[in-house]
């Protein structure tokens, strides 16, 4: 689902849920993915981006895992490298 309120800022939402595998002892993935875009100028753009992940009885144990991802992009029309910031996090338990 995408949600354009403005031309310039758009919010896009995906999620993706099931066993990823025909074998039922794999657990369920369960991912839900974000995307922010909002064009400042032509010449410039900020993306933000937001990923959750659960992935429930992985292994002997039937660990979840459960991982948050973050990155945020941010587009100048310049030459040369484009700045860039990522981070995330893992839990398992």
């Amino acid at each position: 689902m995408t949600v354009t309120p403005i031309p310039a800022f758009s919010v896009g939402l995906t999620g993706y849920f099931g066993n990823e595998s025909t074998n039922p002892t794999i657990g369920a993935r369960n991912l839900i993915d974000l995307v922010a875009t909002w064009h400042v100028t032509d010449a410039f753009t900020l993306m933000l981006n937001y990923d959750n992940l659960r992935v429930k009885d992985v292994g002997a144990t039937n660990t979840t895992i459960k991982t948050d991802g973050f990155a945020f992009l941010c587009e100048p029309e310049l030459h040369g490298d484009v700045p860039r910031f990522t981070a995330s996090r893992t839990d398992q338990g």
